[in-house]
């Protein structure tokens, strides 16, 4: 009674961090700039195509280097959403190690801790990710070049997408022992985790469904906290 009651408080804690990182989504999507004038091919998301960019040309493109006043308009933005992701990347790392903790707690299998170690990792990435867009636009407005912050930007993008379909992964066979909810969940991961390989590849409108895909794990395993009572794995 004691485990379950500590497993219980250990899933609800996750839940808690998951409504933050829901509701800290939702202030990002009115925070960042909802349009640019030209992004990559693909792309219909600045802040994701800004995640993926690679040259110097398609980020001035994004950010609307010729307009001043909307360029203006742009950065100022994406300065505000990124200062936000602070707080969105720690409630979102935070519920997947937790998640990946009860995981751990209820099934025994040690793999799940795995989860546990990356989800700080992610964290880490997406902090650099978020240093190095910053340090880019800086640099753009300076006259400077960029090469060497999109290289970095590359590495830590690919680092958070890798490691959260990692977990995402790992949770596969937990999720789809449950109720409809959870395979439906278990399904999306396993699509995340597939467009997370065909972007890595080919830089595309697979990345823009690797981002959507994501989410929509994140809302299914949020409303697994509150909604599921398994106790075994």
């Amino acid at each position: 009674m004691e485990q379950d009651a500590q497993e219980n408080v250990y899933r609800k804690t996750a839940g808690i961090a998951g409504i933050i990182t829901i509701i800290m989504g939702v202030v990002l999507a009115g925070a960042f700039p909802v349009s640019s004038p030209k992004m990559p091919e693909g792309f219909f998301t600045p802040i994701i195509a800004f995640e993926f960019i690679e040259t110097t040309t398609e980020t001035k493109e994004l950010l609307a280097w010729d307009n001043t006043s909307q360029r203006t308009e742009l950065i100022a933005a994406m300065r505000l959403g990124i200062k936000l992701d602070y707080v969105f990347m720690s409630a979102y790392t935070m519920f997947l190690g937790l998640f990946s903790w009860v995981c751990y707690k209820i099934s025994k299998q040690r793999k799940y801790v795995l989860g546990v170690v990356v989800a700080p990792i992610v964290w880490v990435a997406d902090s650099i990710e978020n240093f190095q867009l910053l340090y880019i636009m800086t640099n753009l407005l300076a006259g400077e070049s960029i090469s060497s912050e999109l290289e970095l930007l590359s590495i830590s993008t690919w680092i958070k997408w890798g490691g959260i379909a990692l977990i995402f992964s790992l949770l596969v066979p937990y999720l789809w022992k449950g109720g409809l909810l959870s395979k439906g969940t278990a399904f999306m991961a396993i699509l995340s985790v597939f467009f997370a390989v065909i972007a890595f590849f080919d830089r595309s409108v697979v990345n823009e469904m690797l981002s959507l895909s994501v989410i929509l794990v994140f809302v299914g395993l949020i409303l697994f906290c509150f909604t599921n009572n398994q106790t075994e794995a």
